[in-house]
């Protein structure tokens, strides 16, 4: 019976990505291992990806969608509270992270090897909301240059390490997310 190429299949592909990235990372990377595991042909994943570097870029692009939603929502429901905003998307990005486990393995991925410029555009692409949060947060707060600075090192940092903490299992989830949010509104008050 022939294969029915769908976007359905896309998605399998995509979702299949993820866990070999998680699994074996990009080094490893192996288009028949994902279409074993999607359950198709090893020629299916070339009908929607031209390679394997291909199908990695529409893996980010899939975990940076979901994000970018997430963001959308949350400036929308905090567009009059600048520093809840930041306090929130920093909150949500761990939530995020640690609900999608294997989401994490594309903070990783470089799209070549040796790449690091594109590993940095990557974390760049999911820190831009919050980064563009602080610069509003700043602008209206009358903070200096370095003031501004500092909070746009600080904020990411403490996401991506209470995200790394609470992976390990050396914090619990919800008491992180509240330590994140009691040194933000520090912070930011």
């Amino acid at each position: 019976m022939p294969e029915v190429f769908t976007d359905k299949l896309k998605d399998r592909l995509i979702l299949a990505g993820l866990k070999e990235l998680e699994e074996h990372g990009i080094k490893d990377f192996s288009l028949r291992r994902v279409a074993t595991s999607a359950e198709v042909s090893c020629a299916a994943p070339y009908r929607h990806f031209k390679d394997k570097e291909q199908l990695i870029d529409a893996i980010i692009e899939y975990v940076k969608e979901g994000w970018m939603v997430l963001c959308a929502q949350i400036n929308e429901v905090f567009s009059d509270n600048l520093a809840n905003k930041i306090k929130e998307l920093c909150a949500s990005g761990v939530r995020f992270w640690i609900a999608n486990g294997n989401f994490r393995s594309v903070l990783t991925v470089s799209q070549t090897n040796d790449n690091e410029l594109s590993r940095k555009q990557i974390i760049a692409d999911f820190d831009y909301p919050i980064l563009t949060a602080i610069d509003e947060y700043a602008l209206k707060k009358g903070l200096s240059d370095s003031e501004r600075d500092l909070l746009k090192h600080t904020a990411p940092a403490l996401m991506y390490g209470t995200i790394m903490l609470i992976a390990g299992g050396f914090i619990e989830r919800e008491s992180a997310i509240k330590n994140l949010k009691d040194k933000l509104d520090a912070d930011l008050n």
